[in-house]
């Protein structure tokens, strides 16, 4: 780990939790500074979520964010089909502060998925043009990818974080899975296993 940071110098460190609002807990927090970080890291190895404690944290690289966004694909019960979900607004809180004006909603076919053509609408749609539309259109293509591989009734990725050199990254992101299709997938096939031992 001081390795790890002495390479990137500023860090985030996100403790592997199903829970939101983990940055208001004090689940997640920063740090530029090594002996600050070690104890942060102790600190939050010391929190319980649901009467248990932390016992994996991520440690990645402070990105230099310059935009947020927040992209969702889910099953819409209005329309019963599944839509992905896409704002320029992203972040903390965002479901209050987002205004359901700047929420751009595409229902696509359970058959057909989403198609390329509809990533890059949803892309021109948000304001997007050349090359950012295009990787934009990429980032939704492959998170609805993974919402039908893995059989998702969620997928959420907040925020996508743009940095001052244009790149795009997921910043953090949250799957639900359908109970009824974890056995056919092997990556899930200990979950029920590890909520048993988490839970004792």
């Amino acid at each position: 780990y001081k390795e790890f940071f002495m390479d990137h110098q500023h860090v985030i460190i996100k403790a592997q939790v199903i829970v939101g609002g983990r940055k208001k807990s004090g689940l997640i927090a920063e740090s530029n500074n090594y002996e600050e970080s070690l104890k942060i890291i102790d600190d939050i190895y010391q929190k319980k979520v649901n009467n248990v404690l932390v016992d994996t944290l991520l440690i990645e690289k402070k990105l230099e964010v310059s935009e947020e966004y927040f992209l969702a694909t889910l099953y819409d019960t209005d329309t019963r089909s599944p839509a992905v979900l896409f704002s320029k607004t992203g972040g903390v809180d965002v479901e209050q502060i987002m205004p359901p004006k700047n929420l751009i909603r595409v229902p696509f076919s359970i058959i057909h998925g989403l198609t390329d053509y509809q990533a890059r609408d949803i892309a021109k749609q948000a304001g997007f043009t050349g090359a950012t539309l295009l990787q934009l259109a990429l980032f939704i293509k492959k998170a609805y990818d993974c919402f039908e591989r893995h059989d998702c009734t969620s997928l959420e990725i907040n925020p996508i974080i743009k940095t001052a050199s244009g790149q795009l990254f997921a910043g953090d992101a949250k799957l639900v899975i359908d109970d009824n299709a974890v056995a056919r997938h092997e990556l899930f096939s200990d979950v029920t296993d590890i909520e048993e031992k988490s839970v004792l």
